[in-house]
């Protein structure tokens, strides 16, 4: 048996579809096809990561209605709930090995634009932790290297203010 993680994005009314309206026309991809996207990216890099099952949506006159990401689970859980249950040490480490992974996704040219320790999820095998990203409907790639660009400084900017949150 294998666990699941569907994710939805409704649109159902023309209120919703005009809130959205750059983001739910034949002109943009919907949310679900970029996770998706970044899901195919971390898989075809060789990194640990939510397997993606399913990606489909419903359109009419190529307007986005509904759009649905159906992912393998990933048996973690988030960075802010793992943090805030652990001591101080354990903490430090696992913030390590976060900090570690971020550097890792941005050398390979991975920019999130939506890192939160929420869509981090992590879990400790044999001492060492494993942290894999999800929910990135904003991702971009930049070219490998030094990761001194202008997405990747605010990639972890906001990933040192969510730390900050809780104390770390």
């Amino acid at each position: 048996t294998t666990n699941v993680y569907i994710k939805t994005y409704d649109y159902p009314t023309p209120g919703d579809r005009r809130r959205g309206f750059g983001r739910t026309t034949w002109l943009a991809r919907s949310r679900a096809h970029a996770e998706w996207a970044a899901l195919e990216w971390f898989e075809n890099q060789g990194l640990e990561g939510a397997r993606g099952l399913l990606v489909a949506e419903r359109r009419r006159f190529g307007v986005l209605r509904r759009a649905v990401l159906v992912t393998e689970a990933w048996r973690g859980r988030p960075a802010n709930e793992a943090l805030a249950a652990m001591s101080r040490a354990d903490g430090d480490e696992l913030v390590a090995a976060i900090r570690a992974k971020v550097a890792e996704w941005h050398a390979r040219g991975f920019r999130d634009r939506n890192l939160d320790l929420r869509n981090l999820l992590v879990r400790r095998l044999d001492g060492v932790w494993s942290v894999v990203k999800i929910d990135s409907p904003r991702w971009r790639l930049r070219s490998g290297g030094a990761p001194t660009d202008r997405l990747a400084r605010s990639d972890r900017a906001r990933l040192d203010a969510d730390l900050a949150t809780i104390g770390y």
